[in-house]
């Protein structure tokens, strides 16, 4: 959730974008750490939860020291749990600030407590907006392979791995993604008091993500685990079929605030109860994708989702390349070629995006 751009005494005063003040409850303080390839830099981040449960972040960086008075004073701030403001502060984004060398911090009385902090029920995480931050108790039930993601700054491109891992508690299972940092904080079958891990809607689908800041903190077994939903965790299915029919892509209603699926939807709009957010309906149609039905070994049909591309590299491959520059969806001939041919597939049992199709060889 984003900070609106108010003034409000217990939010965040705007006179000078370079000399602002915040106010909140210190939630995270990490250690000093040193940049990568400069060992002269370090740095320190902190999230600070304001008055209107907003999660901001704090950064300073600091040249040839090992020390930070104002580091310190924040561990204290944080293993106390007390309100403090800070002074002197300059503007990033919404929610990110950096701390300079004037920045000072004091404490200061509120009344607000951080319901991020809060331990809530695994069901009720459904409820939330995207990007809110939470807690709760949960066994891990299955940890997923390991997957690179490639993030982009500026210049450079850096290179994480990630873990898609399945919490559950007694009603409800939800998949989670982990960090490379955080692999040996958990074991498959251990029940943990998780803090501080984001919400995620994508795609319509509810998932939860750690950050630098999330920690797991291992608790007594919580049982058996018998949840009305399970989760599967990505994987890749190879099946050998033949394309039954090709159509297109319609993305489901959503909620443009916090992306839920649970709205109310009519011809003209969409609204959403929990945030009051009302938006125009569209029809939005991938024109680079299309959805195919496939029968699998056991006749049951099965809907993938393919790029147009592929399907014309699949042509261009056959004997039937003459077709590979014809729309799928207006020429009949696409799909009665594509359907009396013998196709192999790989695609992935979460997305059900294709990885790989080609035309399968009966020799081998």
């Amino acid at each position: 959730m984003k900070r609106a751009n108010t003034t409000n005494e217990n939010s965040i005063s705007i006179n000078n974008k370079c000399n602002l003040s915040v106010e909140g409850v210190v939630v995270a303080i990490s250690n000093m750490t040193h940049k990568q390839n400069q060992r002269t830099t370090s740095f320190w981040t902190a999230l600070l939860c304001q008055s209107d449960q907003n999660i901001i972040r704090i950064t300073k960086y600091l040249s040839c020291k090992r020390k930070c008075t104002l580091h310190e004073k924040l561990v204290e701030f944080y293993n106390k749990q007390d309100g403090c403001q800070f002074n002197k502060l300059k503007f990033n984004t919404d929610d990110s600030y950096t701390a300079t060398a004037e920045t000072t911090v004091a404490a200061k009385q509120l009344s607000m407590k951080p319901t991020c902090l809060e331990v809530i029920p695994l069901d009720q995480i459904g409820s939330k907006c995207d990007g809110e931050y939470v807690s709760f108790l949960a066994k891990i039930l299955e940890i997923g392979s390991d997957e690179s993601v490639v993030f982009s700054n500026a210049e450079k491109q850096v290179l994480k791995l990630k873990r898609a891992i399945l919490v559950a508690a007694k009603t409800c299972s939800i998949s989670m993604n982990i960090w490379q940092d955080q692999f040996d904080l958990i074991k498959q079958n251990s029940s943990y008091k998780i803090k501080l891990a984001k919400v995620k809607f994508f795609n319509n689908e509810l998932s939860i993500t750690t950050i630098t800041s999330t920690t797991f903190e291992e608790i007594n077994d919580m049982g058996d685990m018998q949840s009305s939903e399970i989760v599967e965790l990505d994987h890749d299915i190879h099946i050998t079929s033949n394309i039954v029919s090709i159509g297109l892509i319609e993305q489901k209603p959503i909620c443009s605030k916090c992306f839920s699926k649970e709205v109310e939807a009519t011809e003209r709009s969409v609204k959403r109860k929990r945030c009051k957010t009302r938006c125009i309906t569209k029809n939005d149609v991938q024109d680079n994708r299309l959805k195919l039905t496939m029968n699998t070994s056991d006749d049951e049909p099965v809907e993938l989702i393919i790029e147009k591309e592929k399907i014309k590299e699949l042509l261009e491959q056959s004997i039937y390349n003459h077709l590979s520059q014809e729309d799928p969806l207006e020429n009949e001939s696409v799909l009665l070629t594509l359907s009396s041919i013998n196709l192999s597939i790989t695609y992935n049992s979460k997305n059900k995006n294709i990885i790989n199709i080609e035309i399968y060889d009966t020799q081998h």
